[in-house]
């Protein structure tokens, strides 16, 4: 309470009388007493404010940690999501390659295959012709028929079947 002012007057002088009283002397000469009772609570109210004021400095201090803790967490994570997405633009960049040259692979096939290769073919392997040129044919139409499973895939592939040569009696 030292240094306090009052309406524009300086306290000259404060302290505790026996009884517990707060006496203050301002510079004007006025004698102001209060009461223990009152003193007691002005000094539990000071103390608390203070009390308060630490609290929310330290409150304050929290939250700015909090802010940047979460601003390196969101600049780290922004490091990340860049170089997830460079890993991401390098990955779509690969597929595309990867579907261009299974798209050139199939053609070089489609253009490759032929009657004799069919006929050279077991079921498995015709079967897994089905799935690389994604035909419309239903193997299992064909379960004991290796020979109509053969004709229905050079049909979907345009694949010219040759005619039986008869043989000729002379």
């Amino acid at each position: 309470m030292d240094n306090l002012e009052l309406e524009g007057l300086k306290v000259v002088l404060n302290f505790v009388d026996e009884q517990g009283n707060l006496v203050v002397q301002l510079e004007d000469g006025t004698l102001l007493i209060v009461s223990s009772c009152l003193h007691q609570f002005l000094a539990k109210v000071e103390e608390a404010d203070a009390e308060a004021t630490d609290e929310a400095e330290d409150e304050e201090e929290d939250e700015e940690e909090d802010e940047e803790e979460a601003e390196e967490e969101d600049d780290e994570d922004d490091e990340e999501d860049e170089e997830e997405d460079d890993d991401e633009e390098e990955d779509d960049d690969e597929e595309e390659e990867d579907e261009d040259e299974d798209e050139e692979a199939e053609e070089e096939d489609e253009e490759e295959l032929n009657w004799d290769d069919l006929e050279g073919m077991d079921e498995e392997e015709l079967v897994s012709v089905i799935d690389d040129y994604e035909l419309d044919i239903d193997e299992d139409d064909y379960e004991d028929d290796e020979k109509g499973l053969r004709k229905a895939i050079a049909k979907e592939l345009e694949i010219e079947i040759p005619k039986k040569k008869k043989k000729n009696k002379k």
